[in-house]
């Protein structure tokens, strides 16, 4: 392996710790920006979310460990 493979490896290594130390710190409690961003505009809550899960591609999970449309709602009601 040569310096120069050795220190992309190390680089790439790095990387990864930090995205890894920043999704164990994810409580999942976050609100996407794209939604923020919406909800600071003025646009209900669930109109907001749904706009956000279509247009990522996904559908939400139920998982505890996720965003949840419950705790949106909660949340997004504090912003009024």
């Amino acid at each position: 392996m040569t310096r120069r493979e050795y220190d992309a490896l190390i680089a790439r290594t790095e990387e990864l710790e930090d995205a890894l130390a920043a999704r164990m710190a994810d409580d999942g409690s976050r609100i996407p920006h794209e939604v923020a961003l919406a909800l600071t505009d003025g646009e209900r809550p669930a109109a907001a979310y749904r706009r956000h899960v279509r247009h990522a591609g996904h559908e939400p999970s139920v998982s505890g460990d996720t965003f949840s449309p419950a705790a949106f709602f909660r949340r997004s009601m504090s912003f009024r």
